[in-house]
């Protein structure tokens, strides 16, 4: 019959040193995935500004596209405060016979925060 000691030496266990390598992986890779949700909210929150923004671009360029041809205004148009937040600016710049005769260039920039969306189409009379 096994006496008491030799029965404690072969039950199995973790030292103090695997639990605490174990504790050291499992905080890497917390730190690792916290990491990463901060970066995923923080793109999602540029990618909603940035829909805004094309979203406002394409509002205007749609106004321009249905006025009548000889009814497009010739100055550059800016309005601001635009946005849920009222933190977009929105520029205009129509050019009347640009790049051909009976034809306007019509460029909408929407700026925020640093950032900016800029298209470009051609209107035909």
């Amino acid at each position: 019959m096994e006496n008491r000691q030799q029965v404690i030496r072969r039950q199995a266990g973790f030292t103090l040193l695997e639990l605490m390598v174990a504790i050291f992986i499992l905080a890497v890779g917390l730190v690792s995935v916290a990491a990463m949700q901060t970066m995923s909210v923080r793109s999602n929150g540029f990618a909603m500004r940035y829909t805004t923004a094309v979203a406002l671009a394409q509002e205007k360029i749609e106004d321009f596209m249905v006025m009548p041809y000889t009814s497009l205004p010739a100055a550059t148009q800016v309005e601001t405060n635009l946005g849920s937040n009222r933190n977009y600016t929105r520029t205009s710049t129509l050019q009347a016979n640009t790049p051909f005769a009976r034809t306007t260039t019509i460029t909408v920039a929407v700026t925020w925060q640093g950032s900016s969306v800029r298209f470009q189409t051609i209107r035909s009379d």
